[in-house]
């Protein structure tokens, strides 16, 4: 009896070893896989604020393309030579109907960058009421510059 007393307790530690064993397997296998749903997250998240930075720069972008909408029908939109009016360098151009020769490509200043509709005063620099937004225009150092407005360069002078 003293001897199956002695294998029971010997069986009994067998199968508390084992289920600690056992245990200890789960727990690791616990720990490895909360590791890898921690990695999982970390990289859902990385990738939602990807999401989130390219959401903004969509946004973005279709706030310019809307800009560049508007500014290209402003473009388009056909202004009399007398009512078209141009800011440089802070001072106002009005258009005539005189076209001229530019002159050699030195007298190039720079280009229209922004417009207003038809009926507006531009109050930026480089800016039109008539668009042609990209459009060349001469020197504005005295009382006339010239802007090219299709296949001619029209004169704008100051009042």
């Amino acid at each position: 009896m003293k001897q199956m007393k002695k294998y029971l307790a010997a069986g009994l530690f067998a199968v508390l070893v084992i289920l600690q064993a056992v245990s200890l397997y789960q727990l690791n296998s616990l720990k490895r896989d909360n590791r890898e749903l921690q990695e999982k997250a970390a990289v859902a998240e990385s990738r939602y604020q990807e999401l989130e930075q390219m959401q903004t720069e969509l946004q973005d972008l279709a706030t310019e393309i809307k800009l560049a909408e508007r500014n290209q029908s402003a473009q388009d939109t056909w202004v009399e030579p007398e009512k078209r009016v141009l800011r440089i360098d802070g001072r106002l151009y009005y258009g005539t109907a005189e076209t001229g020769p530019m002159g050699d490509s030195g007298v190039v200043r720079g280009m229209i960058l922004s417009s207003v509709g038809e009926n507006e005063i531009p109050e930026k620099d480089a800016c039109s009421n008539f668009g042609c937004i990209g459009n060349a225009f001469t020197d504005a150092s005295g009382e006339m510059v010239m802007v090219a407005i299709g296949e001619e360069w029209f004169i704008f002078r100051t009042k």
